[in-house]
């Protein structure tokens, strides 16, 4: 059976993260603790916060097929969980808004579930405080887990969703079309073995967002680059260090404007690569070094 280590120690973080709102903090002579403990659902393995004017988590609960979604009250007062069901192994959780890009900016919610690979969307009602159940989409074979981005940009301020499916190694891209519901054609891309984490960011500056997994079993990440309206090129694949778990994309180079009397920063614009690494308890960077051929070449 895989470990579940990874994860319970991302969601601790995350759990973390929650608990600030429950009691603020204050950089004196150290950090206060936490006191909140909120009970959710059966086996919590993802939390996804909104901390727009009603904020909220939702917690995806792998072992009862729900999520657990709890608001804030004023000034972080603790209010009731409201569970929704979803689907079977809900893995991963994201939160954006997906069927009123000009109006309300409520973030929906979307749940990757393991067990019968689909992704099932709720909506917002619109009062900030519940939801309905919407579409469920079929996706690979055991979607671990989810991300967000306009990835047709054909569709301006439209919110796509990506998953990393574990068990047939690709990802599953679902648009959104016009009228507020996702189309009813899924592509599917192939990538590494067994991806754990997928990212969504431009890599090669031309606008368009590309994908990015985290392949455990094999150690590499695959970068799959955006060609227009929801479409995207063959994977590329890079190595990193084994059993990567999770990815994230930032540019690295940059030294946030410092300015140094003395010293010239080497900057670049390129967005780089991070995966955690559980297989030798290490780090991995891809420095983006660019390319003129429009796809970019990383470096660890």
């Amino acid at each position: 059976m895989r470990s579940r280590t990874h994860r319970d120690t991302a969601l601790s973080r995350a759990v973390a993260a929650v608990a600030e709102r429950l009691e603020p903090r204050r950089l004196l002579s150290g950090f206060l603790t936490p006191t909140a403990t909120i009970p959710v659902g059966a086996d919590p393995s993802s939390i996804a916060i909104s901390e727009l004017d009603s904020p909220f988590f939702v917690a995806a609960n792998r072992g009862d097929g729900t999520v657990s979604v709890h608001f804030f009250g004023s000034e972080g007062a603790i209010g009731p969980v409201d569970d929704y069901a979803v689907g079977d192994g809900p893995s991963a959780v994201a939160l954006a808004n997906f069927n009123n890009p000009n109006g309300s900016i409520e973030p929906d919610i979307a749940v990757a579930n393991y067990n019968d690979g689909t992704v099932s969307i709720l909506y917002n009602n619109g009062s900030g405080t519940n939801f309905t159940a919407g579409q469920v989409l079929p996706v690979g074979d055991g979607p671990d887990a989810i991300a967000t981005g306009n990835l047709d940009t054909t569709l301006f301020r439209y919110t796509d969703i990506v998953t990393a499916n574990r068990l047939d190694g690709t990802v599953s891209v679902l648009l959104r079309g016009r009228g507020g519901v996702f189309l009813p054609t899924v592509e599917t891309y192939q990538v590494g073995n067994q991806p754990d984490a997928v990212a969504v960011g431009d890599l090669n500056g031309d606008g368009i967002p590309d994908i990015v997994t985290a392949n455990y079993a094999d150690g590499t990440v695959s970068v799959l680059y955006g060609e227009g309206a929801g479409a995207f090129a063959p994977a590329e694949t890079f190595s990193v260090g084994p059993h990567p778990t999770s990815v994230a994309l930032a540019n690295f180079d940059a030294p946030y404007n410092a300015v140094v009397p003395g010293v010239v920063w080497q900057v670049t614009d390129f967005v780089d690569i991070v995966t955690s690494n559980a297989g030798d308890n290490t780090v991995s960077i891809l420095s983006n070094q660019g390319s003129s051929q429009g796809h970019r070449i990383f470096t660890g």
